[in-house]
């Protein structure tokens, strides 16, 4: 079949579901996310693994994987320079053929039956173009259910964000909506599956819900993407999405609030590099929240009635140091 937009191939399977790994430095846990693949009860799949310039042994692994694979899993290795997620995703996307596309990180697992479950709900309901699950967290020895919240509520961005997120694997996409998305926003190196599920719902487009523990979000001492950060890319991620939901018609008070403690959370809690951003990001905190967690201090309070907020946020931000 052929779809009329252009970012994606125009030549697409009715039935296929295209899985697309990008993959850095997974030598030691990317095999058994590819054996997740094979082992779906699905079938037609293609799994596309986009190595993001790994420096480990990752691509002897992916490749002796697939030389000594015999199910009927399409399994395609691909290789580019080190650009970042996001860039791998928006490549394997563009190779894909499939009508619906799952996202699966190259230390994740998804469990038996997650597609199934999701194409049969995509087929039980056409105005859809998106499937969400439960997930687990931990290791393969111990971990813990997560049952979104979003489930109990309308399906809405507000509710996305106050209730959410998803992890990147939960969801099954439709080929349609992705093309409408749009690529990956290669810009992003924080909170690019959020940026992504939001986008979503700025299309107009609603997910569905199947009760269904989908996958394994692994615990791991390796490295992960948030380690390397920046306020600046933290600002970046809050501005660009504000900006997103305003043009929408989307932005709503309750928003607002949960971004405003989304920034005072991260202020606190990440030693993230240049820490003279946080400044501006606790303005744009404020300016969603007056009640924000620095001014329920008396001393900021006074001071900024007294100097303004600027000089009381930088009063607050000195005295993190002491938290």
């Amino acid at each position: 079949m052929t779809s009329k937009n252009s970012w994606l191939s125009p030549n697409f399977d009715e039935n296929l579901v295209s899985i697309i790994i990008s993959l850095y430095n997974r030598e030691g846990l990317i095999s058994e996310t590819l054996d997740s693949v094979a082992h779906q009860s699905y079938r037609p799949i293609e799994c596309i693994i986009v190595d993001d310039g790994s420096t480990d042994q990752s691509r002897i692994v992916v490749e002796n994987y697939i030389s000594k694979y015999s199910g009927n899993v399409s399994f395609k290795y691909y290789y580019q320079d080190n650009k970042g997620a996001q860039a791998a995703r928006n490549f394997g996307s563009r190779k894909a053929s499939g009508s619906y596309f799952q996202y699966l990180d190259s230390d994740d697992i998804l469990y038996k039956d997650k597609l199934t479950l999701q194409v049969q709900a995509f087929k039980a309901n056409t105005n859809i173009h998106g499937v969400y699950s439960d997930w687990k967290i931990g290791t393969k020895l111990k971990s813990k259910s997560v049952v979104s919240d979003m489930a109990i509520n309308e399906d809405s961005v507000t509710n996305y964000i106050t209730n959410g997120p998803l992890v990147n694997f939960s969801p099954l996409f439709s080929r349609n909506s992705l093309n409408s998305i749009g690529p990956w926003n290669e810009k992003l190196t924080i909170n690019e599956e959020l940026e992504y599920h939001i986008r979503f719902y700025c299309e107009g487009y609603k997910f569905c819900y199947v009760h269904y523990e989908s996958g394994l979000y692994r615990e791991h001492s390796g490295f992960r993407l948030y380690q390397n950060n920046s306020f600046k890319n933290l600002y970046y991620y809050f501005t660009h999405v504000e900006k997103l939901l305003i043009i929408s018609g989307l932005w709503t008070s309750a928003i607002g609030i949960v971004m405003s403690n989304e920034i005072i959370f991260n202020v606190i809690q990440r030693n993230y590099k240049q820490k003279e951003l946080r400044l501006p990001l606790l303005l744009k905190a404020l300016e969603h929240n007056k009640d924000v967690l620095p001014f329920q201090s008396r001393k900021v309070k006074l001071i900024s009635l007294i100097f303004g907020n600027r000089l009381a946020l930088k009063f607050w931000i000195l005295t993190l140091r002491y938290l």
